[in-house]
């Protein structure tokens, strides 16, 4: 089924899984499988991954290779497990969402640049947004406690993948939870160390890069912001975001100790 118009994603899926479909593969990048692990989620109908896309962040923390000849054959090795999705609201959400800077260079990506220039887009365009991006106070609540930062970049991660390279270290597909990272301040210096840093893996142990883990926040910021997900715009602040624990039932590479238990 190739499909031109994303709005035709959904609804396709979802006639397939209701005819009898036990599996269905999607090709495309992340904004592509956004749309698509709604329709999966809570469901066992099995989502196979092609990633076809820039980033390809959810496929890289499936441990999804990146060619699309294997990752058919992972799809074809018929080994799966259950992976967790995010959710804003009640929308679902792959791999990562986004509050300030990150969201506004996945909101203002021009798609020609991207198609184009592929990473080097996001240099580009984050360079921009970077110096024109006003800190926001944002204020995250769960139960038992909240917190308040002035800050330019919040990160929601299901996913250790943001953009394609690790920015939530502590984030996994299967852990049962979500991490929210932000980096408080205003300094736009900080803000770029963290993106460049090497040790971005394991979050650098900085004052002012701040990590909860929990499965269930409320985000509020001052003035109210874009959220993005998954590289794709899907409302603004406030917003409720949680963790739908072994939702999504998904193809996976058969190895030992992997990012996935086996279904």
């Amino acid at each position: 089924h190739a499909l031109r118009h994303p709005a035709r994603l959904a609804p396709t899926i979802a006639r397939l899984v209701n005819e009898g479909c036990d599996a269905v593969a999607v090709g495309g990048g992340d904004g592509t499988l956004r749309s698509a692990v709604g329709v999966f989620a809570g469901g066992d109908a099995v989502l196979g991954v092609i990633p076809v896309g820039t980033a390809n962040s959810f496929a890289r923390a499936l441990g999804v290779p990146l060619d699309a000849e294997s990752a058919a054959d992972v799809i074809a090795d018929g080994w799966t497990a259950r992976v967790d999705v995010g959710r804003i609201g009640e929308r679902y959400f792959a791999a990562t969402a986004a509050i300030g800077v990150a969201s506004a260079v996945s909101a203002d990506m021009p798609p020609r640049l991207k198609r184009w220039l592929g990473y080097v887009s996001y240099a580009l365009v984050g360079a921009a947004k970077l110096a024109a991006t006003r800190p926001f106070r944002c204020t995250v609540r769960w139960p038992g406690g909240e917190a308040t930062y002035a800050t330019l970049d919040v990160l929601i991660a299901n996913s250790p993948y943001q953009g394609g390279v690790v920015m939530a270290g502590a984030a996994r597909v299967d852990s049962g939870e979500l991490v929210v990272r932000i980096i408080a301040g205003t300094s736009r210096w900080r803000l770029l160390r963290v993106w460049l840093s090497p040790w971005r893996a394991d979050l650098p142990d900085l004052p002012y890069v701040k990590v909860l883990h929990g499965r269930e926040f409320e985000i509020v910021t001052q003035p109210p912001r874009r959220v993005n997900a998954d590289g794709e715009l899907v409302g603004h602040t406030p917003v409720r975001v949680s963790v739908a624990p072994g939702a999504l039932r998904v193809f996976v590479p058969r190895t030992e100790g992997g990012t996935a238990v086996q279904d």
